[in-house]
């Protein structure tokens, strides 16, 4: 590229077949996309005390899908896009300046199963390198794990980080990590596709975003330590989970929240008094399930929470527990007038089922994927019959239905 260019413009090179470029010191920003797919193996950035660089940005994606295995960003660079440098399947090391803002490399280096190291100049105020880890200065926060560094092993977050970033071992190949009692939180697909198979969060552990932890294929153990709230789709689709301590000791957890556990095949679940709320589907596809105990203080059961767990045998709750209680392995939830609403599925693996008199709704998803019962015999007073609440009941030859009932979504 000629000296005095000072932009190369989004997707200049698409569909030419580059394998090395060499970049002025008179470049100030280069743009989206600009050297993706190209079959680069060597980038020169120039930047010597006679010729310093000026490039500031580079946009989104515009190294990703390229052959370099090593990048020296010039001085000048303050912020990289996103994922400006992802999906490079050869990338093993990356050094940047003094420059870099905070923020300034959020997000870039995802998917590079290679990357071993990110190291950063000492004149940096924003972020700095540890062993080829990347921390904002100081080491609160965890920006960035290389993911094939110590492939198969283990790493000990520093002491004195209180946040893991957003993405920050998303696909780390380490198999265990040990996180400090300065942890606080823990932001969205931090974890997510990592190799990890167990996690113990602190005790003065805080909260967790969205996705926090979820796809993680080899997940097996979960200690919550000081969670206040399992966020939404924390855990979903963590299919090798079997055992999660919701740490009842502590009593900080309050709420299970949307999707958080979904398809993840924990076996037992005993939550603690503190927890006020289940959202919706928050253990949904989990057949595992055989036992599960809910707490006094327990109010509130969104839709479908336990749905597809055809397995539970043993279900209890609080007796002191003032909204919910348990019949005949079924879960009721006390309604205006003492009137009861059943919301969850039979666990003893009874062919027949009667439903309490008093019995004014079945909830949505009721009975769903319940494969032993053959009849169910609904209380004349029932009104409302849930959006599936007889789904996946393959078995079920024989309903008893009052003329009371009025809305029946759920047949």
């Amino acid at each position: 590229i000629p000296d005095g260019v000072t932009k190369i413009a989004t997707s200049a090179f698409n569909d030419a077949s580059l394998t090395s470029v060499w970049i002025p010191a008179s470049v100030r920003a280069i743009d989206d996309y600009v050297f993706s797919g190209q079959p680069l193996t060597q980038v020169t950035f120039q930047d010597d005390d006679a010729h310093p660089s000026q490039l500031e940005t580079i946009g989104d994606r515009a190294f990703a899908n390229t052959a370099l295995e090593h990048i020296t960003l010039p001085r000048s660079f303050t912020m990289a896009g996103l994922e400006t440098f992802s999906d490079m399947a050869k990338l093993r090391s990356v050094h940047v300046g003094p420059n870099v803002v905070a923020q300034g490399l959020f997000a870039a280096f995802a998917r590079t199963p290679l990357l071993e190291s990110i190291e950063v100049d000492a004149a940096n105020p924003n972020y700095q390198s540890l062993d080829g880890v990347l921390y904002t200065k100081g080491l609160s926060h965890l920006a960035t794990y290389p993911e094939a560094k110590n492939a198969g092993g283990h790493y000990s977050v520093a002491e004195g980080t209180s946040t893991i970033d957003e993405g920050a071992f998303a696909s780390a190949r380490i198999a265990s990590v040990t996180l400090p009692s300065t942890l606080r939180r823990v932001e969205k697909a931090a974890f997510v596709s990592s190799q990890v198979t167990s996690l113990t969060l602190p005790d003065g552990f805080e909260s967790m975003d969205n996705m926090a932890f979820w796809y993680m294929p080899k997940l097996e153990r979960v200690d919550l330590g000081g969670t206040t709230a399992v966020s939404d789709s924390a855990f979903r689709y963590d299919k090798a989970l079997t055992e999660v301590n919701f740490r009842p000791d502590l009593g900080r957890l309050t709420s299970v929240e949307d999707y958080a556990f979904e398809a993840a095949p924990i076996t037992s679940v005993t939550l603690p008094e503190s927890v006020t709320s289940i959202g919706t589907f928050a253990f949904n596809d989990n057949s595992s399930l055989t036992r599960l105990h809910l707490g006094s203080g327990l109010t509130s059961i969104g839709e479908g929470a336990f749905v597809g767990a055809t397995s539970l045998a043993t279900l209890s709750i609080a007796p002191a527990n003032p909204v919910y209680s348990v019949n005949g392995g079924v879960l009721y939830q006390k309604s205006i007038g003492g009137k009861i609403l059943v919301l969850s599925l039979p666990t003893n693996g009874a062919t027949e089922y009667t439903v309490l008199d008093g019995t004014v709704a079945l909830a949505d998803y009721a009975f769903s994927n319940n494969t032993s019962l053959r009849r169910v015999v609904l209380p004349e007073g029932l009104t409302t019959i849930g959006y599936g609440a007889f789904d996946g009941c393959n078995n079920l030859t024989d309903i008893v239905i009052p003329d009371s009932v009025t809305v029946a979504r759920g047949l």
